[in-house]
Formats: structure tokens, C-alpha cells, sequence
């Protein structure tokens, strides 16, 4: 589709396609139902935050109250294949045969944005790791030097 933006100059707008699909969209969005349209949100907000893009077990996290009770994931899952039909969501599928998982993220944005949310709960977050302590680990203090080996041999050959 072509704009004229002053007397002899135009510019192209877009296509009569592209046009009709985002049309679609919109009209698409308004006729959403509650959960539908808490998907979309909740996906929304994932992306803009931090760039994460939705899996069906973390959207359930996220809406416990929607996706409550038997098959939640299921259900929430079907709501987002739902709205990828509609073009309001983009999916990608990673990982290889029993392992593979179905990521969304809305509509026009960049894979190159995209951030892998590390496979944790929320609720469960990860715990910090052992650092070795040198008594743990059959050392004691008295063998350990706080300098490096260089400088404690030119400091007991200089002594």
C-alpha cells in the first residue's frame, strides 16, 4: 500500500497483506476468552521484563489460578498453541525427540532477544554451591599460603 505524504513524494506503508493479517490479529484479540487473554498477557510481561519467552509448565506457575486443578498443563498448553494459530504468539520448538519443548513469544519480536529461563521454579530457587573448605577436604590452614609458591620461596631463600 502506498501513502502520498506531500505533493509528488509517496512512500510505501506495507502491503495489502500484511495489512489484513494484522487487522486479523487485533480483531483476533478482542475476541479472546479470560484465560486466552491472561496467556497473552503473562507472555507479554515475561518478554518484556527479561526477554524469556513461555513454556506451558511456567505459564501455569504464573496463572495458578486459571490453570488450577487436573491436565493444567495441558490446558495451558492448548491456550498457547491457540493463540500461536492466531499469529499473536511466535513458537519455537528446542531440544531433541523426548526432551523437546515448545517456547512462545508475542508476535513481531526478535529470536535474536531471546533469553533460555534456566529450567528452576521460582518457588524453588537454586541453592548456592559448596565452596571447598579446606578443612573438608583433608587440608588444614597451617599448609595453606596465602602467597603464591614463587613468593614464598624467594621469602624463606631471602630469610
Amino acid at each position: 500500500m502506498i501513502e502520498q505524504q506531500e505533493a509528488c513524494r509517496f512512500i510505501k506503508v506495507g502491503d495489502l497483506e500484511e495489512i489484513a493479517k494484522d487487522e486479523a490479529r487485533q480483531k483476533a484479540e478482542h475476541n479472546l476468552t479470560d484465560r486466552q487473554g491472561s496467556a497473552l498477557a503473562e507472555v507479554r510481561a515475561a518478554w518484556d521484563e527479561c526477554r524469556h519467552e513461555m513454556e506451558a509448565s511456567w505459564l501455569v506457575e504464573r496463572l495458578s489460578v486459571q490453570y488450577s486443578g487436573k491436565d493444567s498443563t495441558r490446558k495451558a498448553r492448548e491456550n498457547l498453541e491457540q493463540l500461536h494459530r492466531k499469529e499473536l504468539f511466535i513458537k519455537r520448538t528446542i531440544g531433541a525427540n523426548g526432551a523437546r519443548r515448545n517456547l512462545y513469544r508475542p508476535w513481531k519480536t526478535a529470536l535474536g532477544e531471546a533469553k533460555l529461563r534456566p529450567p528452576v521454579s521460582p518457588k524453588d530457587p537454586p541453592q548456592s554451591p559448596d565452596y571447598p573448605n579446606p578443612v573438608n577436604h583433608g587440608l588444614s590452614e597451617t599448609k595453606l599460603s596465602l602467597f603464591s609458591p614463587e613468593l614464598s620461596s624467594a621469602d624463606s631463600s631471602g630469610s
